[in-house]
């Protein structure tokens, strides 16, 4: 009742739920800290490949030296196409998300189930103690007029649709991009190159995807039997066949 825009209808779904991807990501790397097997290195830029002369993968080039390797995976994402070039033409476009995040206090009313604004193009979610509001995608460059644009856009309609939901006046912007295929299917696998691995392209869904390839790369780099048809993922279907 009382809504500034009549909803044509909704979806109930009890079991979807929201997550926290950074949390999960910190999670995923206090795990892998421990394994006395494994070095992590941070703060640490990538600048190139490193080939031998039969074109094997053998490395990668650093701005604190070379490292030698057995395998390279590649997961740079908006990285990918310089690393590549000159060796591998990957057909992407760089993919751009807004989102405005505001914190809940004893005297707001939050959704308790997340909301989809389809004549606004808005997703509204509650986080814990805040509520994120995102969408307006983009394909291709955005700028930083269009990025201030969207964001206005974007803390306008939460505040017009969501009044009482969050501290709107305290909402803090993020900007994510990331790339993507034609055909939306992310690149994990083998490359025409020996010992160089791709798993990049995931889009929307990095998260969502994030597990499944891993255990497709791990098993392909293992020459174990994938549980899935590796195939419509692999980078192979970009390239050109004489």
């Amino acid at each position: 009742e009382n809504v500034p825009d009549p909803f044509l209808g909704c979806s109930y779904l009890p079991q979807e739920l929201s997550g926290n991807g950074c949390y999960y990501s910190k999670q995923i790397q206090a795990i892998n800290v421990s394994q006395k097997n494994l070095t992590m290195m941070y703060h640490t830029e990538v600048t190139g490949l490193m080939f031998d002369e039969n074109n094997k993968a053998v490395g990668v080039k650093t701005d604190k030296g070379e490292i030698a390797s057995d395998a390279v995976v590649l997961c740079s994402n908006l990285g990918t196409k310089p690393l590549l070039e000159g060796k591998l033409d990957l057909p992407t476009m760089q993919l751009t998300g807004w989102a405005v995040t505001a914190t809940i206090d004893p005297m707001n009313v939050p959704p308790l189930h997340t909301l989809i604004f389809d004549n606004k193009d808005l997703l509204v979610t509650r986080l814990g103690n805040r509520v994120r509001v995102c969408g307006r995608y983009w394909l291709g460059e955005s700028s930083h007029d269009m990025t201030d644009k969207v964001i206005e856009e974007i803390y306008e309609a939460s505040c017009k649709l969501l009044p009482t939901a969050a501290q709107w006046t305290e909402s803090t912007n993020w900007i994510g991009k990331c790339i993507v295929h034609p055909d939306s299917l992310p690149s994990c696998g083998e490359t025409p190159f020996e010992g160089l691995y791709l798993n990049v392209c995931h889009g929307l869904n990095g998260w969502a995807l994030s597990e499944g390839c891993a255990e497709l790369l791990s098993d392909i780099i293992e020459k174990k039997t994938p549980a899935i048809d590796p195939t419509p993922y692999s980078p192979m279907r970009f390239v050109k066949r004489k």
